[in-house]
Order: structure tokens, then C-alpha cells, then sequence
């Protein structure tokens, strides 16, 4: 009978702690204009119709006789609030959630050391400028940035893996970003049609490049893939035909997708890969149909269009059939024999100044 009755008591106890435990997280108050909940010793800030332009969150807060240190700052709280354009943090925030932010005209915002995860689209569509994400933040959710058209600059000390995909899609002014050292990875869209990046950041320790990864960003006009690239999926640096050089420092030729780079690109671009490794690489699956493949210590002679080792009027003839037909795309880098970027008349002028040159 005894064991009977304590039996009865566990699952009672089962059924009702949950109740007690929602009870808790569930008291909420409002002060200084922000909602809260609290549990044990912790609050957070909840939904809000916060309406002034600077938004403070303090480290701690009074509710009934009790201090509750401020931690996280939950789902949704602000989203598309349209009257907060600064944002104070407190040191004691842990986390920011999903969507927190989304939407707002928060132009500035400091996300303070300690603080260990971002939501998904935590601030998406707002209007900062420059953001820094400190080193313990580990627990990033993807398009964190997703749409911020102000993004400017951004710098990454999170010791995190890989960044999380769509991170900065459509970040259209963004032409800076600092990466963590140790970041082994670029998640699918993250930088996807970020129109002024001009390069490609890039760290030591990367081996994969995801999906789309920097498809539509139309200054970025030479890749370096770094030593430890292991592989860049489908369509990384798609939709740039501006790409003219790609420099590939791996001695294995890494798994590349068959529409990683356009076609044209694939045809047209100069490829640099290691000494002694060409061969390996005209054997490897889609790194055969480079184009123009060379090891580093080939030398483009600008003005040997015809790749023969020697500038002479075949090169002329040559160039002005290039020039005539439009097809200046489609031909080796040597005949953009002033390096500007395109072949035309000039480079033909040129061209014939160094043939003549060498008959005198």
C-alpha cells in the first residue's frame, strides 16, 4: 500500500511541476516601458511597443522585492518597430532571438563580449552600418543580416566553423568583412549578391565554400581559393563573368561543382595553380575544362596572342581579326596588351609599337 501511495506521489509530482514551472516563466511585468519575464533569477525582454529612438536595456531589473539579472532578449521583441534607431546592449546579455530586431531602423547597436547567440534574422532588414560580433558569440543562426542594405563593414571574432548561410545576403553596400582565423567555412548565400565586395574574404583554415556562396558580386574580379580549400559547392561564384584570374594555392585540386564558376569564366579567366601540380589538375573532374590552366611559374607574355612564345605581326594579323570580329572575351589574357581590362584598338596600337620596336 505504502509503495502504492509513493508511486502516486511521483507522478503527481510529474504532472505538476511542469504547471509550476510555465506558471513561473510565464509572470511578466513591465518597466521603464519594456516587458518582461522572469524565471529563478533571470529576466527577459519580452514583446514591446517600445516607442523612442534609443533603445537602453539594463543589466538588471527590480520585480517585487527581487533583482533579476537581464540575459536574453526573446523572439520577436522588437520586430519592425520603426521608432528604434540605436540600440544600448548590457554586458550580461547572453541572447538575442529570432527575428529581435527584424525590420527596425537601428542603424548603430554594440553587441557586447559575453553574449553566445544570435537568432535567425535577428537583424535583418535594418539599417546598420557597421556591426562586430565578439568572440564568444558561438550560436549564430542564419540571415542574421540578411537584407541590410546600410551594412557597410563587418567584423566576425566569433570562434565559430562556418558562417552561417545567408549571413549578409543582399547586402548590396557591404565592401569590407574581418574573419575569425580559425573559420573553416562559408555557409550556402552568405555573401550572395553583395554588390560592392571587392574581394573575397577568405582565412587560412577555409575548406569549403557553400552553395552560392558569392554568386552575384559584381566587383569581386579575381578568387584566391587558400591552401586548406577541400571544396566549393554548386554555383559559389556563379553569375560573375567579370572573373579574370582565380589563384589556387591547394596541391590537391579540391572537389569543385560543374556550375561553381560560369562557363565563360571556366573558358576565359587565368588559373593558377601550384608548381608541378598542372597536370593533376588537367586530370581532375571540371578543373579539366579550365581554359587556361598554368602553374605559377608560367609567365603571360602580354602581346603573344597566339601563345608561341614570340611577339611578331602573326600576333598583329591576329588581334585585329580579335578585334573585328568582337570576340575579345573569348581570347588569352596575353592579348590585352596594356592590361586594362579590355582588348580593343589600343591594344593594337600598342601591339604594333613593341613589333616595330623590335625591327629597328
Amino acid at each position: 500500500m505504502m509503495k502504492r501511495n509513493i508511486l502516486i506521489l511521483i507522478i503527481l509530482a510529474a504532472l505538476i511541476l511542469p504547471v509550476a514551472t510555465l506558471a513561473a516563466k510565464l509572470e511578466t511585468a513591465t518597466i521603464d516601458d519594456l516587458n518582461y519575464s522572469f524565471f529563478d533569477d533571470v529576466a527577459t525582454v519580452e514583446a514591446s511597443t517600445y516607442r523612442k529612438s534609443v533603445l537602453t536595456i539594463p543589466p538588471a531589473v527590480s520585480y517585487n522585492g527581487r533583482v533579476y539579472t537581464v540575459e536574453a532578449i526573446a523572439p520577436n521583441a522588437f520586430k519592425s518597430n520603426t521608432y528604434i534607431t540605436k540600440v544600448e546592449l548590457p554586458s550580461t546579455l547572453l541572447t538575442i532571438g529570432t527575428s529581435a530586431f527584424q525590420g527596425c531602423r537601428v542603424a548603430s547597436i554594440n553587441l557586447p563580449f559575453g553574449l553566445t547567440d544570435i537568432g535567425s534574422y535577428a537583424f535583418a532588414s535594418t539599417y546598420l552600418t557597421y556591426v562586430t560580433i565578439p568572440t564568444t558569440a558561438v550560436g549564430l543562426g542564419s540571415h542574421i543580416f540578411y537584407n541590410c542594405q546600410r551594412l557597410t563593414g563587418a567584423s566576425v571574432l566569433s570562434n565559430i566553423g562556418t558562417l552561417p548561410s545567408y549571413m549578409f545576403y543582399n547586402c548590396v553596400n557591404l565592401t569590407t568583412v574581418t574573419l575569425p582565423s580559425m573559420l573553416t567555412g562559408i555557409g550556402d548565400h552568405c555573401f550572395m549578391r553583395c554588390n560592392n565586395l571587392r574581394a573575397v574574404p577568405s582565412t587560412s583554415s577555409m575548406t569549403t565554400i557553400g552553395a552560392s556562396a558569392f554568386e552575384h558580386c559584381p566587383l569581386i574580379d579575381e578568387v584566391e581559393l587558400t591552401l586548406n580549400i577541400e571544396k566549393i559547392d554548386s554555383r559559389a561564384f556563379a553569375d560573375n563573368a567579370q572573373i579574370t584570374s582565380i589563384v589556387v594555392r591547394p596541391m590537391t585540386p579540391p572537389t569543385l561543382a560543374s556550375d561553381a564558376f560560369d562557363k565563360e569564366v571556366m573558358r576565359n579567366a587565368m588559373t593558377v595553380v601550384p608548381t608541378g601540380t598542372k597536370s593533376l589538375y588537367k586530370r581532375a573532374s571540371v578543373w579539366a575544362s579550365f581554359g587556361k590552366l598554368r602553374e605559377v611559374d608560367e609567365v603571360i607574355i602580354r602581346g603573344d596572342v597566339n601563345d608561341d612564345g614570340s611577339i611578331d605581326s602573326s600576333d598583329v594579323s591576329i588581334l585585329m581579326e580579335i578585334i573585328l570580329a568582337g570576340t575579345g572575351g573569348e581570347i588569352n589574357l596575353a592579348a590585352d596588351v596594356n592590361n586594362n581590362g579590355t582588348i580593343d584598338s589600343t591594344d593594337l596600337a600598342t601591339l604594333l609599337e613593341i613589333v616595330l620596336e623590335q625591327q629597328r
